[in-house]
């Protein structure tokens, strides 16, 4: 039987010897698209995450823009002043929290297992309840003193409302690091949706019915921000573990790592924002109004370039944990490489329209300066290669390298000022505005190439020895 072929395997035989193989003509294969490909790519679950938190953050300063342009309509120029104010102490407090506390749970949450995760967040908690705790009684007690002494009439106000509001405000920023850290992406977006769509909802109201103030904006932004917070509070209840023997030394530990980032959030204070100090010295108060305008007109992609670091973080220090250092960094390497592409469309977006949009946002008084536009363009480019080469190196336990860039930095950008400005007026100083972030890329990338041929070579050494 085995040389006996069937009917059916005869029919099989016989077909293939008629028909040679040549003159088969393959199927028509259908070539991808350009469209298909770009839907590929923007469906990798790596991307999606991305846009997800880039639309968190770009609801975050929608609504901080929109706050800001009711309070300016209903509020006299003086009360508005103050919310100014009040703004500024609260992003300082916001530093402070991250650097202290939110970003070294980033940084070392993903290389803890579940008991010591759970400890570590409760030990977590604790820290920014105290942080918080504090500000809020400092912010009463400045307000107690302003009462007292009847100065600042107005400001008193704010920072009553700031005391009872900065709580809430700060335990939301908290949570939105959490869920980052934990890689939550939409739960994070959906905890900012129900805060945002809610202030802005609540504010637009009560400015229909001409009751908003600067402390009234407050503890709206407060109100809508604490309930969802303490939900999510509530919801990982479970994974929440106080062990007072690990208060302290999980404190040390953060700061051992913040320590660094709040230092070099203080030496880029020094040296980015004494720049309109020096326009105001050598120029006058009508420039720094000016350098005002295209310093804001600049910044539209600034939500995209924040959004990017808080995504960056937490998802390269979740693949240092399974990757190692290398791979690592060469994946934060290839993000700037791939935002090359859009930071050059973004500079030619804003010579081409840039003034435009200054007349549009700021009159006609604030357009003419193209060329200060197009630099400080260059230089928020520019930042967005320093911010994701500081997420990379938060990520791998390496805050000290932003700390020395960003005091080089800033170094060069005061230096810069003071050549620049008293000769070339707002030119020069976006000039220097822009020293700053090329010397801070350049000494940070520098550094993390010494660290990844130091990694390198470390390999090879071990791969040497156990040969």
């Amino acid at each position: 039987m085995s040389q006996i072929d069937t009917p059916n395997e005869s029919e099989a035989k016989a077909s293939t010897v008629a028909i040679p193989a040549e003159s088969v003509a393959p199927a028509p294969a259908d070539e991808p698209s350009l469209f298909h490909h770009l839907i590929v790519r923007i469906l990798r679950p790596n991307v999606r995450q991305g846009l997800v938190v880039l639309v968190d953050q770009g609801f975050y300063s929608i609504t901080n823009f929109l706050t800001a342009i009711l309070v300016a309509r209903t509020c006299s120029k003086e009360e508005f002043g103050f919310y100014v104010l009040g703004l500024t102490l609260l992003m300082t407090l916001l530093i402070v929290q991250r650097s202290l506390v939110s970003t070294p749970f980033v940084v070392y949450s993903p290389h803890l297992k579940t008991h010591d995760h759970d400890a570590y967040f409760g030990s977590t908690l604790i820290h920014h309840l105290s942080i918080s705790g504090i500000a809020s009684v400092g912010f009463a007690l400045a307000a107690g003193v302003l009462y007292l002494t009847r100065r600042g009439q107005g400001m008193d106000a704010v920072l009553i409302a700031l005391s009872l509001g900065s709580v809430p405000i700060l335990l939301r920023d908290f949570m939105r690091y959490v869920l980052l850290a934990d890689l939550r992406f939409w739960t994070s977006l959906l905890m900012g949706l129900a805060a945002n769509l809610a202030t802005v909802i609540a504010l637009f109201w009560i400015y229909v019915n001409g009751w908003l103030t600067a402390p009234v904006a407050y503890l709206v932004m407060a109100g809508c921000s604490g309930p969802p917070a303490a939900i999510l509070i509530f919801s990982k209840r479970k994974h929440l573990s106080i062990v007072k023997n690990r208060l302290v030394s999980d404190i040390i530990k953060d700061w051992h790592f913040g320590r660094w980032l709040l230092a070099a959030s203080g030496a880029t204070t020094i040296g980015v924002q004494t720049i309109p100090w020096f326009v105001l010295l050598w120029c006058g108060a009508d420039s720094v109004a000016v350098f005002g305008a295209l310093m804001s007109v600049a910044g539209i992609i600034r939500p995209a370039i924040l959004g990017v670091a808080a995504y960056l973080t937490p998802k390269l220090a979740h693949h240092l944990q399974s990757a190692g250092l290398a791979a690592t960094i060469k994946i934060g390497l290839k993000v700037i490489r791939t935002m090359s592409v859009f930071v050059v469309a973004y500079i030619v977006f804003m010579l081409v329209l840039g003034d435009e949009i200054v007349g549009v946002f700021y009159t006609a008084r604030y357009q003419g300066y193209l060329i200060a536009l197009a630099i400080i363009a260059t230089g928020t480019g520019l930042a967005a290669h320093s911010t994701t080469l500081k997420a990379l190196v938060r990520a791998i336990g390496k805050p000290e390298i932003e700390f020395w860039s960003s005091v080089y930095a800033s170094i060069v950008c005061v230096l810069a000022s003071i050549f620049l400005i008293p000769r070339f007026g707002i030119v020069g100083a976006a000039m220097a505005m822009t020293t700053w972030n090329a010397t801070f890329a350049v000494t940070t990338r520098l550094r993390v190439a010494w660290i990844t041929e130091k990694s390198v070579t470390s390999r090879d050494i071990q791969h040497e020895a156990i040969g």
